[in-house]
């Protein structure tokens, strides 16, 4: 347990796990909070609550990894099962239109 301003290096994700009955007070209570502007947060399983730094998702991942390994967006391709993985719908999207 600690303040979000103690974290010194740089991190990755901070995961919440609750009793998934107590996840909408959590998600209500995270997102009324200071931090709700500085980091994005995601339900990534019916008990797991994800914080991250802001827009660092999967699909910004994606296209960077494939920036890095020269490979055409149109030849990649992202399988996901929640709500963590809702960027890769939305980048495929936007590149097809």
């Amino acid at each position: 347990i600690g303040d979000y301003n103690d974290i010194k290096e740089p991190w990755v994700k901070i995961i919440f796990m609750v009793e998934p009955e107590d996840m909408p007070a959590i998600r209500k209570l995270i997102d009324n909070s200071e931090y709700a502007d500085v980091c994005d947060f995601v339900q990534s399983a019916p008990w797991y609550y994800e914080a991250l730094p802001k827009n660092s998702n999967k699909g910004t991942a994606l296209i960077e990894l494939a920036r890095i390994l020269d490979i055409p967006l149109k030849n990649t391709i992202a399988i996901g099962d929640n709500g963590n993985d809702v960027e890769f719908v939305f980048m495929r999207l936007e590149e097809i239109v």
